[in-house]
């Protein structure tokens, strides 16, 4: 299965419970998102002509990332209530989500789109798939390919941790309050929090 952006026994470092249930509840959306887009396209994309192959592919992808922004639209901003706290919401925050929606949805257009389409491209090529799809089982061997970047979408999940504590500092800036982002040594991080995280931050 996929590593856990949030610490399952309960309450780390500074995080509360409903922040734990919240990253969790994105990660396991984009999770059966996926297996679900996994379940409908593994077959329809091992058993498309070859000339058809291309779009197919192309046409599984797009499906795809929209099942992905979607989600990602529906639980980012809940990382934004809950750093706020009850405080008003800001333009500059409001600015930051936004560009925060908008550069999510380019990520995975540009960077997991392509590398999917490449990966079912080679699998479609690839002798022991050639072999199960002429035996009928195409499917299931398309659709284990698929499975191979799941874990990678899972780690989106990590983004809603980033929001959650940019927020908190746009916050504690309006308040002038310093703040410190604390790693929580037990959970798995995004790129993000290991560069923004362990730092004070005015």
């Amino acid at each position: 299965g996929s590593e856990s952006f949030a610490n399952l026994r309960g309450g780390g470092a500074g995080r509360r419970s409903e922040e734990i249930s919240a990253v969790n509840t994105y990660q396991k959306e984009l999770e059966s998102a996926y297996d679900e887009w996994v379940d409908e396209w593994g077959d329809e994309i091992a058993e498309a002509p070859a000339e058809e192959q291309d779009s197919v592919i192309e046409e599984a992808t797009l499906a795809l990332i929209l099942l992905l922004t979607n989600v990602g639209r529906k639980r980012i901003p809940q990382a934004v209530e809950l750093g706020l706290d009850g405080k008003p919401l800001s333009p500059a925050t409001a600015t930051r989500l936004a560009a925060t929606l908008t550069n999510n949805e380019t990520r995975l257009r540009e960077s997991l789109a392509p590398d999917l389409q490449r990966k079912l491209k080679d699998a479609l090529s690839d002798e022991d798939v050639l072999e199960a799809i002429a035996a009928g089982a195409g499917g299931k061997a398309v659709g284990g390919i698929m499975q191979t970047l799941a874990g990678r979408v899972a780690t989106g999940a990590g983004l809603f941790w980033a929001v959650l504590n940019q927020t908190r500092g746009d916050v504690a800036k309006e308040a002038n309050i310093k703040i410190y982002w604390r790693w929580d040594e037990a959970a798995h991080h995004c790129s993000d929090c290991l560069e923004f995280g362990n730092k004070t931050y005015d």
